[in-house]
């Protein structure tokens, strides 16, 4: 299993402890309403749930993007290291030794 998949799925299982703890029972209705009024930040990130559709909002992910060997965040905003190299290397550009940097 792959080390996000588990982060994502221990975050959720704070979040519902959280939320058990916050409504007091573990009344369904009231487990979701304690949920719905959360903004909890983890390990993996903020959560926050849409009450109206029950949707994450509050997780953002960056976006990486590998450039002269190294690993550089290309998105979100806040976080960004470098801007995206666009086109990248073709796969025989890649063989040839081209890589991607930032012009």
């Amino acid at each position: 299993m792959k080390p996000k998949t588990v982060a994502k799925g221990a975050s959720g299982i704070l979040m519902l402890a959280k939320a058990i703890e916050i409504a007091q029972n573990l009344d369904q209705k009231a487990v979701c309403e304690a949920i719905n009024k959360m903004d909890i930040m983890t390990f993996f990130g903020r959560l926050k749930v849409d009450p109206a559709t029950g949707k994450q909002i509050g997780h953002e992910m960056f976006v990486t993007q590998w450039q002269g060997g190294k690993l550089k965040i290309i998105w979100l905003p806040e976080i960004v290291t470098s801007k995206p190299v666009y086109p990248i290397p073709t796969w025989d550009e890649k063989r040839q030794g081209k890589q991607a940097v930032p012009s």
